[in-house]
């Protein structure tokens, strides 16, 4: 059994929302493969959905990678 070891991206995404205020963010699911970070979970609004995109957006502009935001608004 092999262990699964974060980036340093994926780390610095998942520091970032365990820190928001908003308890949605933080239950996020984050995962970088194939040089994207991908954002996945299930939020109650639209201005969550955007939030956490702009809150990582500028994560991976530094780490030269895309962003794609799997979430979904339920």
């Amino acid at each position: 059994m092999s262990a699964i070891i974060a980036s340093e991206t994926e780390i610095r995404a998942r520091n970032i929302l365990n820190a928001s205020p908003i308890p949605e963010l933080r239950n996020l699911t984050i995962e970088e493969a194939a040089g994207t970070l991908c954002v996945s979970g299930t939020l109650s609004n639209y201005y969550h959905k955007q939030l956490a995109q702009e809150t990582l957006r500028r994560i991976c502009r530094e780490a030269k990678i895309a962003l794609k935001n799997l979430t979904h608004v339920q």
